[in-house]
């Protein structure tokens, strides 16, 4: 079992109406699909294609967990 603490932030924040919470997944290996696929069966479809993922707080672009983790959803940031 894994247990996960999903963070998130601006549109992903008022889609789930939660910073944060924690889950807990069967499986042994965590793959970005079944976060992906599990986020999408609870609150639709949030996850566009800008939205970032952090995994204790390191960006990835695709990621398997096998251990408990933090995993953050975060909209573009705006700069200036």
């Amino acid at each position: 079992m894994i247990r996960i603490t999903f963070k998130y932030f601006g549109v992903v924040q008022e889609a789930t109406q939660k910073e944060e919470e924690q889950v807990v997944f069967s499986e042994s290996v965590l793959s970005e699909s079944v976060v992906k696929n599990w986020i999408e069966s609870q609150y639709g479809n949030i996850l566009t294609e800008n939205i970032r993922i952090a995994v204790n707080q390191n960006f990835v672009a695709d990621f398997n967990i096998t251990e408990n983790a933090e995993i953050a959803f975060l909209p573009p940031f705006a700069g200036g």
